[in-house]
């Protein structure tokens, strides 16, 4: 199965790639709010925007410095 994601998005395996966490990880945080993300009708599965993830991953690194 291949997933067509946007260049702009990023589904929740590359972001948890990206901070190296788990998905699981990526999910919580989206659930709690702290990483915006979009689900589209057509789809179960979280999108997060590229921006979104790289300004998230700069504020998580800022913050654990």
């Amino acid at each position: 199965m291949t997933t067509d994601v946007k260049p702009d998005y990023m589904t929740v395996q590359e972001v948890a790639d990206l901070l190296r966490v788990t998905g699981w990880t990526v999910r919580q945080w989206i659930s709690a709010g702290r990483l915006r993300a979009t689900r589209p009708p057509e789809t179960r599965s979280w999108l997060i925007k590229r921006t979104d993830a790289i300004s998230f991953a700069e504020a998580e690194t800022a913050h654990n410095d």
